[in-house]
């Protein structure tokens, strides 16, 4: 009887921790990007799909967060469906979330800042959850929904006003139990545009300072109010006729009504004496046409002009300007159209704020980062780890950025259309040896608590498959 009643306990015990390990295994999120074998079927430009990735395997990025986890694909043309069919009915979960939205960063610099979408989420042909339309530099939008007894589940991408730059990315896509919140949102990293933060005493420390690498108060360009940090309009190095380049600068598209085009910087107090820098209309190895541009380049102190220069014209050398900034608290380094603002990409080649030093000799000497600053052990913060990229349309072109980008574009893991025979099979059993290794140990409890009962009894071996 002794030997009886142990097994019996035992058998409860083992029967409790089972249901334990069910439970815990079913409080954990499931990321879709994790199970290539669940993708029955995808639609995607060049039939690429990004697992975890971007459809070119760059990180997933929207606005300025990183993700580790999702799906990255990039839209069809109009007229041909884009999507993501994923088998869930294996899996018992209540919700289904990602963040979506465009990507905004590319390690090759593929210009994407025309990029817009909108986001849908079906369950076994019935709509659930939908996003408004999403915008390059847009910050991710949380969509959400319930998935309890859904079998198929339909992601889909509408390209809404044509496809091109429109890498739409589902980050984080996951199943769970627990029903995601808006405030769940992961912190978008912080960018220095169009803050009231002052830029840190670790950036501004040297003898002088970039403006590409400093907090801006107020910037504004045509369209979408984004400025290039060390790059032209076309995200491209910043280059002149002579094929000078230069690795620090500002790239802006000109705006109408005069010098609406800027960026403005709080530097009160923070001792700069002259602002430097080379100016002029950039040339470009894109086939935009920026032929017929004319474009004037200003700069302003608290509200005076301190510097307005000539009209440069498109494949004038860049010139020279040097200002006294002393006692200057608003910085404003302005563009504008002379007089039409076709093709009027505005560059200014260096830009930089200066304490002790000779313009020209700074910037003569092929700078590659801000000066070190003198006497700190503080990590410079990371105020600009890639160049903004611009909305800016220029005028009269002929080619559509994507056309001009796709050239650059990689895929580090080619994507799958259908899943079947081993990978399906490993996948299953990996996910199987949760509950049902739990299940198994159950059965062999009960059996070995069962032969002091009934020693006669012939013991049976139970497999799952």
């Amino acid at each position: 009887m002794k030997k009886a009643f142990w097994a019996i306990l035992l058998s409860i015990a083992a029967v409790t921790t089972a249901l334990i390990l069910c439970i815990s295994a079913q409080d954990e999120d499931f990321y879709l990007g994790d199970h290539k074998e669940l993708v029955r079927s995808f639609s995607g430009l060049e039939d690429k799909l990004g697992y975890n990735t971007a459809h070119t395997g760059d990180v997933i990025t929207i606005g300025g967060v990183t993700f580790d986890k999702g799906f990255g694909i990039h839209c069809n043309p109009q007229g041909q469906e884009t999507y993501i069919e994923i088998d869930i009915s294996g899996q018992d979960y209540s919700f289904f979330s990602a963040y979506v939205g465009m990507q905004n960063d590319s390690k090759d610099g593929v210009f994407l800042d025309w990029g817009s979408a909108s986001f849908h989420v079906y369950g076994d042909g019935q709509l659930l959850a939908s996003s408004d339309v999403c915008k390059y530099g847009d910050k991710p939008v949380l969509l959400s929904c319930t998935v309890k007894g859904v079998k198929t589940l339909r992601l889909v991408v509408d390209c809404v006003d044509g496809h091109s730059c429109d890498w739409s990315e589902w980050a984080d896509a996951k199943l769970t139990n627990t029903k995601p919140e808006e405030s769940d949102t992961p912190e978008t990293t912080f960018t220095p545009d169009k803050t009231d933060q002052r830029t840190p005493d670790e950036i501004i420390s040297g003898k002088y300072t970039y403006a590409s690498d400093m907090y801006w108060k107020d910037s504004i360009s045509l369209t979408n109010n984004q400025i290039m940090r060390d790059a032209n309009t076309a995200n491209e190095w910043i280059f002149d006729s002579t094929m000078r380049i230069f690795e620090k600068g500002l790239g802006m598209h000109a705006s109408s009504d005069g010098y609406t085009s800027y960026v403005e910087i709080d530097i009160t107090g923070m001792g700069f004496k002259k602002f430097a820098s080379y100016y002029g209309v950039c040339s470009t190895t894109s086939a935009f046409d920026i032929s017929m541009a004319s474009v004037k380049f200003a700069v302003y102190g608290d509200g005076t002009l301190l510097f307005e220069s000539d009209v440069m014209k498109y494949n004038d050398p860049f010139a020279y300007m040097e200002c006294d900034i002393s006692g200057v608290s608003a910085l404003k380094i302005a563009v504008a159209g002379a007089p039409s603002i076709s093709g009027a990409w505005g560059t200014w080649g260096g830009a930089v704020l200066i304490k002790d030093g000779d313009g020209h000799e700074i910037l003569d000497t092929d700078p590659a980062t801000t000066d070190e600053p003198e006497q700190t052990t503080a990590e410079p913060a990371q105020t600009t780890a890639e160049p903004e990229q611009t909305t800016a349309e220029p005028e009269q072109t002929t080619t559509q950025p994507e056309q001009l980008s796709t050239s650059v574009e990689t895929v580090s893991n080619p994507a799958e259309t259908t899943t079947n025979g081993t990978d399906a099979e490993t996948a299953n059993d990996e996910r199987k040896t949760g509950c049902g290794s739990a299940v198994c140990g159950i059965l062999a409890v009960f059996v070995l608590a069962a032969i002091p009962l009934t020693a006669a009894k012939k013991k049976e071996t139970h497999n799952e498959d």
